[in-house]
């Protein structure tokens, strides 16, 4: 009876928790990125107040760190450009740290496709 009690109080814990996370997406990931050309990528989530977001370009075995931006609650955007450097035809997607106060909140986008196309 004590393990089921246990298990039963880990399951509410987990969810409580789980149904508190912060949640952000980015926008129109999905398109080719062209490397040089400057983008205004947006982004929608659901913290009720503004932070900084601090972000990150991952490729292979290439990291670029972009800029600090501010981070609005509901949504927003920032400008960026894929660096000159990035190989063609690479892959590669975001890194962001989202600073709220004194909360962190990490994640990472889906892939974006990079070239001269």
């Amino acid at each position: 009876m004590n393990v089921f009690r246990l298990c039963i109080i880990v399951l509410l814990y987990s969810l409580s928790f789980a149904l508190g996370a912060a949640e952000m997406e980015f926008l129109n990931l999905d398109k080719e990125r062209i490397i040089g050309e400057k983008y205004y990528q947006a982004y929608t989530n659901n913290f009720e107040e503004n932070g900084f977001m601090d972000i990150k370009l991952i490729l292979d075995n290439r990291e670029y760190t972009l800029k600090k931006v501010d981070c609005h609650a509901e949504r927003g955007r920032f400008s960026w450009t894929p660096p000159d450097t990035i190989p063609e035809n690479s892959y590669g997607y975001f890194y962001y740290e989202i600073t709220i106060g004194e909360e962190l909140f990490t994640g990472e986008t889906g892939k974006m496709k990079f070239g001269n196309f």
